[in-house]
């Protein structure tokens, strides 16, 4: 009986012992997600990312959001809306689908090429400058510059846009 009980005591202390390393464990785990067309270092903590990681998806919003076609157009956009918060996306949504819906009925194609990104973490704001061309029927209606600030957040992990305020360069 006594060495009955001594077995049961160090199967229970191994198995506290083992609940506490595990435990240890998960504080420490790290998941790691490769965005397609990453090619550098991003780091994600909490509510925080890394300036890299900022200029990857700037990149991308820019792209999706300046860059269509009439056969595009509504395509990126849904691309585009999968990044907003919940909360911003009613109004992104309107937005960007009465955007296309003039894309296909004056069946125009833009270009946009990003010349500048400035991010402003404090503010969680990304400050991008380019040049956008705009085509009708493949004929060129006009280059103007596009100045564009993309309020941000992280949210779990995520990166969500909370609101894209686009000013064309004089």
């Amino acid at each position: 009986i006594r060495l009955l009980k001594f077995v049961v005591s160090v199967i229970g202390i191994a198995l506290v012992w083992m609940a506490l390393k595990v435990g240890r464990a998960v504080e420490y785990q790290k998941t790691i997600l490769v965005p397609s067309g990453l090619d550098t270092k991003m780091v994600v903590t909490g509510d925080d990312i890394s300036e890299e990681g900022i200029e990857f998806y700037a990149q991308r919003i820019t792209s999706l959001r300046f860059t269509y076609s009439p056969g595009t157009a509504r395509k990126y956009f849904t691309l585009l809306l999968r990044m907003y918060s919940p909360e911003a996306y009613p109004d992104a949504w309107k937005a960007l689908y009465d955007l296309a819906d003039k894309i296909e009925t004056a069946n125009v194609t833009s270009v946009f090429y990003l010349d500048k990104l400035t991010v402003d973490k404090k503010n969680k704001q990304i400050i991008a400058e380019g040049v956008s061309r705009k085509y009708k029927d493949n004929t060129p209606l006009d280059s103007g510059g596009v100045h564009c600030i993309i309020s941000y957040k992280v949210h779990q992990g995520m990166f969500q846009i909370l609101k894209i305020e686009e000013r064309e360069k004089k």
